[in-house]
């Protein structure tokens, strides 16, 4: 059995009645391309890929398209990875966002509810980002002086 990064194949098991179906290798693999493409896992690839991945990037929405059950792991992994981040400016979050975008651009969950899920997270944080802009300029004396 394998494991990398702490998952393993079993862990990652649906069980359907009796029978064990394993899609862990394609969804181990993704999981693992997210975590280095965001910068969690510090990888040689990266480096040599240069700063935008795009082969990593490929990787990952590849897997999703064989395997749908992946698409909708990385949109639970990228909606965990931009919800209220200790860093919110930091490489990894920006990059989660970023790959975001792009998987938006290129397909949707399935399931309702993450559907509904990454509908209310995008609509949560734009209205975060508006708002944090809005406060951020009417505290700023000069946009608001009175003549």
């Amino acid at each position: 059995m394998s494991t990398v990064h702490g998952f393993n194949e079993h862990a990652l098991a649906i069980h359907q009645g009796s029978k064990v179906k394993i899609f862990g290798r394609a969804l181990l693999t993704n999981i693992v391309a997210i975590f280095t493409y965001t910068g969690i896992t510090p990888s040689q690839q990266v480096a040599q890929m240069g700063e935008n991945g795009i082969n990593l990037i490929q990787l990952i929405f590849n897997k999703c398209l064989e395997v749908p059950k992946c698409t909708e792991e990385m949109y639970l992994q990228l909606i965990k990875l931009t919800t209220r981040p200790a860093e919110p400016d930091g490489k990894v979050v920006l990059q989660a966002w970023k790959l975001l975008a792009m998987a938006c651009g290129v397909m949707l969950p399935t399931i309702p509810e993450i559907k509904q899920l990454l509908g209310l997270h995008l609509q949560r944080y734009s209205i975060y980002s508006i708002c944090t802009r809005l406060v951020l300029i009417s505290s700023s004396d000069h946009v608001f002086s009175r003549r």
